[in-house]
């Protein structure tokens, strides 16, 4: 190989390579975008800039191609455009036809297989038909340019918000909804924990309304919050992947007290509840800690899954990942010091009980409790994106590093309720909890290897789906109700204290009567749905609680008695054959129930099986086709 050839290579296989990586991304971009409903800030400039690493990423393949043996290295133009365009295809319709078709399946099984035969084909086929066109350089320009000129044509645009003229009537309440990412009932002060973690949060239980059995709709966030700002179950808003958006067709809760003519304003800190996936639907002002990758259209490429791969796997670097109580705080008080007076419905969501579990390092020097260490924090993190139990479990597990877990969790929750603190303690001064109503409630829990798994997400066990539920406000005494509530509950239950009318097309219950001491009409039940690659449905009647999980065609059925079994060790599917024919009938019932008021499309946005950077380091998967 002498050095004038391969001078002359080198600068031809990087061009051409770059040309093709180009086209690829400009292609995948329109995909995107074609196949989504998300609005994205800059699709464009996105579309430019997945081109560019993609194009990086041909020009590196010419790299290498220039240094083959000359037997086995493509010479001519159209060679080495075929070999970097077909590889380049392949390897971006192949996480496709996973994430689409055989998401949690495995690629050596028999469809994924074929699918793969299949798709190699083609981009053989398409590679060789460009290498054969008259001028395949210009050819490959071509696609390039009219794949941005698609994103152009197909991204979505962002609908106008419709604010109320209507003012609000003279003495109306205020509403402060605070959403604790993350917070498990069982780890409270006021539920029986024995730990110091919610001083806060208890003094307002005190003072107000403890509900003792509620439950969210869902046990990861993007469906469970879904679930509380339409008051519909997962089968009914169909928002039960981290690629579908809250559909626009359906009126928030956001939206029905805007209709009041409140001043409504929304600030989270979980990447999860933002515009991108319809959660601004009816706030005037809406703030997520979120950065402008999680905004682009690059995350939810092939590009994206291979980096997140690689950071599985230890060979690129995580994003760091900082505490977001006190930033949000500032950020909500920042917005109380210029609000009006008026009467507002404010939705604040904090994060940091969820995972890694790493309040600051000062907060843990004050409390006494050692930072961790990188070996804890990848100890309970193998589990996100797998079936739930029984399908999958850890079977063992290191109880000291289980015990620093808990530990650090619980620290996550008392950082949190000192930062809920100064929130209520300045919005107090500022003379804004006057005639307001406080609830405090979260989306999940949290597993702690209580049924041998983590996280949350996967399973709907007491540890995930129960969830603390605290109100307080105008005419609340005291009290506690212990008959099971839902989330969805709180949409009508707020409606009537703002005045507004409650929609017909809810499923939740007003919880006036409950508060007021009586209960009228309350069923007494909730619906827990997780909708992934798998299907789970827990149903809790009373005291009773029936699980039915499927996974790749098989059914298993878990039976529970929550009364003399509260942690959900025993299962008696079994051991009661006709009671668990009863309630397999009514179980199915309520599922077909559930999904009454579907929405009549989705509105999906292709997203990377595990989660882009920020949510994947959150913890959030895919599960095949979430969460987390």
């Amino acid at each position: 190989m002498s050095a004038k050839p391969l001078a002359r290579r080198i600068p031809f296989n990087v061009l051409l390579g770059f040309c093709s990586g180009w086209a690829v991304g400009a292609l995948e971009s329109v995909v995107i975008t074609g196949t989504s409903q998300l609005v994205f800030p800059n699709p464009l400039f996105d579309s430019l800039q997945l081109g560019l690493r993609y194009g990086l990423l041909g020009a590196a393949v010419g790299l290498v191609l220039a240094f083959f043996p000359a037997r086995l290295r493509p010479n001519r133009a159209a060679s080495v455009l075929f070999t970097t365009f077909s590889g380049l295809l392949f390897v971006t319709g192949t996480s496709w036809i996973h994430q689409f078709f055989y998401g949690g399946v495995s690629p050596l099984s028999f469809g994924p297989l074929a699918a793969n035969g299949l798709l190699a084909g083609a981009c053989l086929a398409a590679g060789y038909g460009l290498g054969r066109m008259p001028a395949p350089i210009v050819t490959i320009l071509i696609l390039a340019i009219a794949g941005h000129g698609g994103v152009a044509i197909t991204a979505a645009q962002p609908e106008a918000a419709a604010s109320s003229t209507e003012a609000a009537a003279e003495g109306a309440p205020n509403v402060l909804f605070i959403l604790v990412d993350t917070l498990r009932a069982d780890h409270l002060q006021s539920y029986g924990y024995p730990k110091l973690t919610s001083p806060t949060m208890d003094g307002l239980a005190q003072q107000g309304v403890r509900f003792d059995r509620a439950y969210a709709q869902a046990t990861w966030t993007r469906p469970s919050v879904a679930s509380l700002m339409t008051s519909l179950y997962p089968a009914s808003h169909l928002t039960n992947s981290l690629h579908v958006r809250v559909p626009s067709e359906l009126q928030t809760l956001a939206e029905t007290v805007d209709s009041k003519g409140y001043t409504t304003a929304s600030f989270s800190a979980n990447r999860n509840v933002s515009e991108v996936f319809g959660f601004d639907q009816g706030f005037d002002t809406f703030w997520t800690h979120a950065s402008d990758e999680l905004n682009s259209l690059v995350r939810f490429s092939t590009w994206e899954r291979v980096m997140e791969v690689l950071r599985a796997l230890g060979l690129a670097a995580k994003p760091p990942l900082t505490n977001q109580a006190a930033k949000l705080t500032d950020r909500v008080l920042a917005w109380t010091q210029q609000h009006d007076g008026s009467p507002y419905f404010l939705y604040v969501q904090y994060i940091d009980p969820h995972g890694p579990y790493e309040p600051p390092a000062e907060f843990l020097a004050e409390i006494g409790v050692e930072p961790p260490g990188s070996h804890l924090s990848k100890s309970a993190n193998p589990v996100h994106g797998k079936p739930p139990y029984p399908f999958y479990e850890i079977h063992e597990f290191d109880q000291g590093n289980l015990g620093r877990l808990r530990e650090l969790y619980d620290a996550e929750i008392l950082y949190c309720d000192r930062e809920i603190g100064r929130l209520l303690d300045s919005m107090r001064a500022q003379g804004l909890l006057e005639n307001t109503y406080i609830v405090i409630t979260s989306d999940h829990g949290e597993e702690f290897w209580e049924h041998k798994q983590f996280g949350h997400g996967q399973s709907a066990f007491e540890e995930l789906a129960r969830v603390p539920l605290i109100i307080a406000g105008p005419g609340i005494g005291p009290g506690v109700v212990r008959a099971p509530v839902e989330l969805i509950d709180l949409y009508p239950t707020i409606a009537t204290w703002v005045g507004a009318a409650i929609p017909d097309r809810i499923q939740g219950q007003d919880l006036g009567g409950l508060i007021a001491g009586g209960g009228q009409g309350m069923a007494g039940e909730a619906l827990i749905s997780n909708l992934h690659a798998y299907e789970l449905t827990a149903w809790v009647l009373g005291h009773e609680k029936l699980v039915r999980i499927e996974v790749g065609g098989e059914v298993r059925w878990l039976l529970y008695d929550l009364e003399s079994d509260p942690l959900e060790q025993t299962d008696l599917a079994a051991l009661r054959p006709e009671r668990l024919a009863e309630l397999k009938n009514q179980l199915l019932e309520r599922r077909n129930a559930a999904g009454l008021l579907r929405v009549g499309q989705v509105e999906t946005a292709v997203i990377d099986r595990q989660l882009s950077n920020e949510l994947g380091g959150l913890g959030y998967t895919e599960t095949g086709g979430e969460e987390e």
